[in-house]
């Protein structure tokens, strides 16, 4: 599965070693050692970034933060990117849009109709959705809020 990732133009592939000099250049956080026992990540390392960009599955594809102050809180929203890591390789990536009131859904649209091209999802479901391939494993969940959405990407096997 050609899945062609990435965050703030830097490239990503699930089971490689993450381009740390670029990460390095990024606004990144480790996440401590204690809340990553307690989200059961105790054998991973995590990464977080805030307010970036997706790009990936189709090169149309493109989910971005909108934290513009001049425009109404309904029409504003936040993204978000975590990796963990496993020695060092990028195991999984959760993307999320955050209180987005329109964007959550439209956006979640369209990442589920860029992996179609994978072939329809293994599970659907109101919520969530599942494209399950050799190595790689996509999952779509839009909250019951409706204004959040995550998007999670996973190496399995």
């Amino acid at each position: 599965m050609e899945l062609d990732l990435k965050i703030n133009s830097i490239p990503l592939t699930l089971g490689q070693k993450l381009p740390r000099e670029a990460l390095d250049n990024a606004d990144q956080k480790r996440t401590g050692l204690l809340r990553r026992l307690f989200s059961n990540d105790a054998d991973r390392t995590v990464y977080t970034m805030e307010d970036c960009e997706f790009e990936g599955l189709d090169e149309d594809l493109r989910i971005y933060p909108c934290t513009h102050r001049y425009l109404n809180r309904d029409r504003q929203w936040h993204t978000k990117v975590t990796f963990f890591l496993k020695n060092d390789r990028l195991e999984r990536l959760l993307f999320q849009v955050i209180e987005g009131q329109t964007a959550a859904m439209n956006f979640l649209e369209r990442f589920e109709t860029a992996a179609n091209k994978f072939g329809e999802p293994s599970h659907r479901d109101r919520f969530k959705s599942r494209w399950q391939t050799t190595g790689a494993r996509i999952e779509t969940c839009l909250h019951p809020d409706r204004i959040n959405a995550d998007i999670t990407i996973e190496t399995i096997g």
